[in-house]
């Protein structure tokens, strides 16, 4: 038995867990071009992985895929205002807890166990989702050659461009615009490059995205999904099903920037570009972060080198925003 404590919070974990869980799901699917090989002792499994990992896309194909065993529980899951999520190294695994949820990540082995419990995986689609990003980024980072990037994307004529900036920018805002423009939706919140692929290609995860609650007013079509939290989760591949995309060939960089004037592009020098972004190429604190951020660094200088990277003065009138990337895409 593994006993795992944190604070308050207590979780035995049976040692041969698939005696005590007998596996009765297997599926595949993809997270940002790798493939994902789940199993779980739910049946009804299928539609909740769907709505995150998308159905089996096309992967990257010189790696073996992350194992996933997801281990449906009944236990409570309990006031998560007063228990927030933890996380922490155990014995050389990565081990993450939210109310009576448990994921743990082997590095060495690509695999990752997670205990969840059934009231979250039923009526907690908003945390659920980063919870099992940041499990699976934790591999992605042990075992690839990548650089991740807390951005938004969108491509046109399969002509992506990153949107990159401070949390509050715009970056999630300006990709619905672009998207209800008839704009390809790439991902919401973060994007990978594979340095394994010698193209500019870049990967996403297009399927839902998060709009902040008292923001709902601006978009009509998803009022329904509408959430007491501060953020509202959308599934975007039920409203805009033939607009969203895995990946698309990256033809610049911007950099957002709020103004109250008209919206406006300008020059910015690739320094300052990634000097403004450094802080952003990372999404988990570990052990060996040093090595993550410097390979992240070397990789993002060499392509912003033979990218054209610009600032996006993003002023109140989104129209005219969005009218500034197209034209951008269109020159090129």
């Amino acid at each position: 038995m593994i006993e795992v404590q944190k604070d308050e919070f207590s979780f035995t974990l049976p040692e041969g867990n698939e005696l005590y869980y007998p596996i009765t799901h297997e599926g595949r699917y993809s997270f940002y071009g790798l493939p994902v090989h789940v199993f779980s002792n739910s049946d009804g499994i299928e539609e909740f992985l769907c709505y995150f990992l998308g159905d089996h896309g096309p992967d990257i194909v010189t790696v073996h895929p992350i194992m996933i065993y997801m281990f449906v529980h009944d236990k409570p899951a309990g006031d998560k205002r007063t228990k927030p999520k933890a996380e922490y190294f155990l014995e050389n695994k990565y081990i993450q807890i939210y109310g009576s949820t448990i994921g743990i990540c082997e590095g060495d082995t690509s695999k990752i166990t997670i205990f969840i419990s059934y009231d979250d995986l039923e009526n907690e689609y908003w945390f659920v989702r980063h919870f099992m990003r940041r499990l699976l980024m934790y591999l992605v980072y042990r075992r690839m050659d990548i650089c991740a990037f807390h951005a938004s994307a969108i491509s046109f004529n399969n002509k992506a461009i990153l949107l990159l900036g401070p949390r509050g920018a715009g970056k999630s805002t300006i990709a619905l615009h672009c998207l209800r423009r008839g704009f390809h939706y790439l991902s919401d919140d973060l994007v990978i490059r594979h340095l394994s692929v010698r193209d500019n290609t870049i990967w996403g995860e297009p399927w839902i995205t998060f709009i902040r609650s008292d923001e709902l007013r601006m978009y009509p079509e998803f009022q329904m999904t509408g959430s007491p939290h501060t953020k509202a989760l959308v599934p975007l591949w039920e409203f805009y099903p033939n607009l969203l995309k895995r990946s698309a060939e990256l033809v610049g960089c911007f950099y957002l920037e709020r103004i109250d004037g008209p919206s406006k592009l300008q020059s910015i020098s690739k320094e300052e570009i990634l000097s403004l972004v450094q802080r952003d190429l990372t999404v988990l604190k570990q052990e060996n972060e040093a090595h993550f951020i410097q390979r992240a660094i070397q990789h993002t200088a060499a392509l912003f080198d033979r990218l054209p990277t610009m600032k996006l003065l993003n002023g109140k009138n989104l129209i005219h925003t969005v009218d500034c990337i197209q034209a951008f895409i269109k020159g090129k």
